[in-house]
């Protein structure tokens, strides 16, 4: 192909533009229609895709999440029962199977101290529950294992978005206690 051919084709193509541009500024109803239909199109595709990826596409933020399992108790009545922490402590102790065990809760809880009292959504935890998940923090430690036990001062890892929220991403948080349900918390880490 010659440079006049391919300038040729640059100028057939600009001619077409011109004529498409021109012919849907005479017939603006269809206009309207057509590109009113691609835009619906187009926007009802993303809204799709994105539905799709949040469900189903997107990977867990866990490191290896086909080795993760969550395990029951299934009394004779056949409800899905939680573990009390002595039975948490024996299957700690006796399973062979598992690299590691960690319980969790969610819960709801009432902060205090700071204000108006704020009702949050928590997640109670045991150690090794991050670890377990792959997940490091982002500043500070996770919990002990002697901190799963009573009588130990309580403690609190905050999410990040609360600690952007609330305390403005002060990085001084460690160490200052919080109260969450009238119990007074050390906070010792940041979670991602």
């Amino acid at each position: 192909m010659t440079v006049y051919a391919l300038a040729q084709r640059g100028a057939d193509a600009l001619e077409d533009v011109r004529y498409t541009l021109r012919t849907l500024a005479r017939s603006r109803v269809f206009t309207v229609v057509t590109v009113s239909t691609v835009a619906l199109g187009i926007g009802a595709n993303t809204a799709i895709f994105s539905a799709v990826y949040g469900v189903l596409l997107r990977p867990l933020p866990y490191e290896d999440p086909g080795s993760l399992m969550r395990v029951y108790e299934v009394p004779p009545e056949r409800f899905l029962m939680g573990f009390s922490p002595p039975d948490l402590v024996s299957f700690r102790e006796q399973a062979t199977l598992f690299d590691g065990f960690a319980a969790y809760s969610p819960s709801f809880t009432t902060l205090t101290g700071r204000g108006r009292p704020q009702r949050l959504t928590a997640m109670k935890v045991t150690a090794g529950f991050f670890e377990l998940l792959g997940v490091s923090l982002q500043r500070g430690r996770e919990f002990h294992p002697e901190e799963d036990l009573a009588g130990v001062e309580p403690v609190a890892i905050l999410s990040h978005d609360l600690w952007q929220g609330l305390y403005g991403g002060d990085p001084d948080i460690l160490g200052r206690t919080i109260t969450l349900d009238g119990v007074t918390r050390t906070v010792i880490g940041i979670a991602p």
